[in-house]
């Protein structure tokens, strides 16, 4: 029960229940809302993106996208990147935490799920937190040369420490969609993961994942909408890179502070 009406705090990363399925939303200074999905489907990883609109205590979106094609690193090509309709989704909120999750989707069908919120981001959070990293880090990052794969990042605070939670949207070397997620401390203008994890082998919305190490990942600063990526993951077979990335999105409330 209850209405909670859609605002700036409503940005963040949010748990599906228990499944270790996650979607996250941006509430851009638009007014639009971008969302990421991080799910399973028969065992695989299936990320979705989107953008809707909200009113009042619920958000809207009519095109939910997955994609395919592009493959892993050196050999991404975003002309092989295919985006496919998954369905619509609906998201309707009882507290400032608190949300259901409504979907249909094509190829898996049409339910409904509990969310909760489960980061609290600066600028956006429903309770009051410190900064360090200015708020406006927090949105969608990415290299203009690789549309189609991205990060999305979310700053928060846990025990008086600046951490984030990075989820990058990427492929595996057969084309398949592979995410990979983690939270890493703040330390000065750079955010250090040191396990970076896919997860896979459960269905969608139900039963239990199993998570892989895959390794590190680096994010560093050199302005509010300027990062660097570096990442190592030669142990799951993936090797070491770096990347330039530049703010794709940000979050309505934030601001970049003296970056």
């Amino acid at each position: 029960g209850g209405s909670y009406a859609v605002n700036s705090k409503s940005s963040g990363v949010y748990a599906i229940g228990t499944t270790g399925q996650q979607l996250s939303f941006e509430v851009l200074p638009d007014d639009r809302v971008l969302m990421y999905g991080q799910f399973n489907h028969q065992g695989e990883m299936l990320w979705a993106t989107a953008v809707g609109t909200y009113q009042g205590d619920t958000m809207m979106f009519e095109q939910v996208y997955s994609t395919s094609g592009a493959t892993f690193g050196s050999n991404f090509d975003s002309s092989q990147v295919s985006n496919h309709v998954l369905g619509t989704a609906m998201i309707s909120f009882s507290e400032c935490k608190n949300a259901v999750f409504n979907y249909d989707f094509s190829g898996i069908g049409a339910g409904g799920a509990d969310i909760n919120k489960v980061t609290e981001t600066p600028g956006n959070e429903c309770g009051s937190i410190n900064k360090v990293l200015p708020s406006r880090v927090s949105g969608s990052w990415y290299n203009p040369s690789r549309s189609g794969e991205g990060f999305s990042l979310f700053l928060f605070e846990e025990f008086g420490a600046q951490k984030a939670q990075v989820t990058w949207f990427t492929y595996d070397d057969d084309g398949n969609q592979m995410f990979m997620t983690g939270i890493g401390e703040v330390s000065d203008q750079s955010v250090s993961i040191e396990q970076l994890v896919t997860y896979d082998g459960a269905d969608f919305l139900s039963g239990q994942g199993r998570s892989q190490d895959m390794g590190s990942l680096t994010l560093s600063w050199a302005a509010c909408d300027q990062a660097t990526g570096d990442y190592d993951l030669s142990h799951s077979g993936y090797g070491t890179g770096e990347l330039n990335l530049m703010a794709l999105t940000y979050l309505k409330g934030t601001d970049c502070g003296d970056l």
